[in-house]
């Protein structure tokens, strides 16, 4: 999400305090009831959070994460690469790997079949794994293989 205001209606259980969030925009954030942070992202935000090199925001879940990856950019401990991110956040994933309109690496899967998130989970493991090894991955996830593989057989 971009251009998000914070809400600072007082009676609203998504208020957020002016001294607590003073910008009139959140940065960029995912939205969700899910998504998921590769271990790039996760291990440095998950260290900086418990040493305390970066301050919890508890008012808004999906948004914090947005403000940590953006306080660990400043910070020099992630990379933030900006880019146009509508293709890599299709809205439908099952149709976008039907119709492969983009080449990008996805980052965000938007309603998929329950079914395919053994597969899903799968090559994250196996990234995991190689990653582990100190092995560089060659290539991006394909994600929609697991919707060819489920639909084929």
């Amino acid at each position: 999400m971009a251009l998000v205001e914070p809400n600072r209606n007082t009676s609203d259980k998504y208020f957020v305090p002016y001294e607590v969030y003073p910008m009139q925009y959140y940065p960029p954030y995912a939205r969700g009831m899910f998504y998921a942070l590769s271990e790039d992202v996760a291990l440095p935000l998950g260290t900086a959070l418990a040493e305390g090199r970066i301050d919890p925001f508890p008012y808004r879940e999906d948004v914090s994460v947005g403000l940590y990856i953006l306080a660990l950019a400043k910070q020099g401990a992630l990379r933030v690469v900006p880019r146009q991110r509508k293709d890599a956040m299709p809205l439908d994933f099952k149709e976008h790997c039907e119709t492969r309109k983009s080449l990008m690496a996805l980052f965000v899967l938007h309603r998929f079949d329950p079914a395919t998130a053994k597969c899903l989970w799968s090559l994250i493991e196996e990234r995991r794994k190689s990653l582990a090894a100190q092995l560089t991955p060659t290539e991006e996830l394909d994600f929609c293989s697991c919707v060819d593989k489920r639909d084929s057989g």
